[in-house]
């Protein structure tokens, strides 16, 4: 697949910007040669208001510099995979999506999302700050390998506004003779 570099600096600034499970450039051409790319996005109102907020300052900073408007749509979560996998390629595809962990890999291995490797060679002025590489390397995968290594393709950046923890109960794990 072939990407426009303002696209793929878009999908780069934006999820430095919030410096934090996944971002993914999409395969799709919804911006074809025009400086505005779509950006879809899904989830609660508290996780919209975040999206729009993270446009808004991407418009008013890079994208202000740069000639580029980020527009974040909101597709209703019980339609989202299906919307960017009907539409990605298209003229009313996104530009820009949200994938979660759960269809990531379904997702690379249908051709949807692009490969951004060459993303630190396009800005090598690129920080994401402090995260982990265990991180960053979930979303490299290789599909004939079936793989996440540090040198397989990468294809979406960390951005967590749905962080997952674990809880448990300590003692009852270890009346189970679990230790903990």
């Amino acid at each position: 697949m072939k990407h426009n570099v303002a696209k793929k600096m878009l999908c780069l600034s934006l999820a430095a910007t919030m410096g934090v499970a996944t971002f993914a450039s999409c395969g799709g051409g919804g911006g074809g040669n025009s400086k505005e790319v779509k950006f879809w996005v899904t989830g609660t109102d508290s996780q919209l208001e975040m999206y729009i907020e993270l446009a808004e300052q991407f418009n008013e900073s890079y994208g202000a510099e740069h000639g580029i408007k980020a527009k974040a749509e909101n597709i209703l979560a019980s339609n989202y995979m299906g919307a960017v996998t009907n539409l990605i390629g298209s003229a009313n595809g996104a530009d820009i999506i949200i994938a979660q962990d759960a269809e990531y890999k379904k997702w690379i291995i249908g051709d949807y999302l692009a490969d951004i490797s060459d993303i630190y060679t396009v800005n090598p002025e690129l920080s994401l700050g402090e995260i982990e590489p265990l991180t960053i390397n979930r979303l490299r995968y290789d599909v004939s390998t079936n793989t996440s290594n540090p040198d397989d393709a990468l294809y979406g950046l960390p951005f967590d506004p749905r962080p997952t923890a674990l809880y448990y109960n300590k003692g009852l794990m270890e009346k189970a003779g679990i230790v903990v």
